[in-house]
């Protein structure tokens, strides 16, 4: 039986979801409340969902598209250009290579991992925006927004989680 027109192109708008949140949540980091150095505490949602599409869908978000979505974020944010890009390209290829042994785990542990993505995040942010700037950075603003990315990640994953399995019916 073959495919018609409609079929396929409800295939590939269910491909394009994944990115399609990524975008939403990358918006939403970018978001001003106009509240004073907001933007340096921000939560990093992106990261977030980098994280849980590419443990749990990564055929359908490639490195091309996640370097696309650090780019956007560091201009919502006011980073420098490409320095989230190659964080979450560098996280996207990390999560890749511990997938098999992640899947299978107990939520807690995901928790956990996610907690060291957030570290390891984090740091490189500090570390990337002081060589940047040439000054040395508050690292309390990035442990800060770690900890609030940290605190939404089940929110946000289980959002995720409703959402794939109602849209892409995996």
């Amino acid at each position: 039986m073959r495919d018609t027109p409609l079929k396929k192109f409800e295939s590939r708008a269910r491909d394009q979801i994944p990115l399609f949140i990524l975008v939403c949540l990358t918006v939403l980091s970018g978001i001003n409340f106009y509240l004073p150095n907001y933007n340096a505490v921000a939560i990093n949602f992106p990261l977030i969902g980098i994280y849980y599409w590419s443990l749990h869908r990564p055929d359908l978000l490639g490195p091309i598209p996640v370097f696309f979505i650090g780019l956007l974020y560091d201009f919502l944010i006011g980073n420098p250009p490409g320095m989230s890009a190659l964080i979450f390209v560098a996280i996207q290829g990390l999560i890749g290579a511990r997938r098999k042994t992640l899947l299978v785990q107990a939520f807690w542990v995901h928790w956990l991992a996610f907690f060291g993505t957030v570290v390891v995040a984090s740091f490189s942010l500090w570390l990337i925006g002081s060589i940047w700037y040439s000054i040395l950075m508050n690292p309390f603003s990035f442990l800060f927004q770690g900890l609030l990315t940290l605190s939404v990640f089940p929110l946000l994953v289980g959002l995720m989680g409703w959402l794939r399995i109602k849209l892409l019916k995996v």
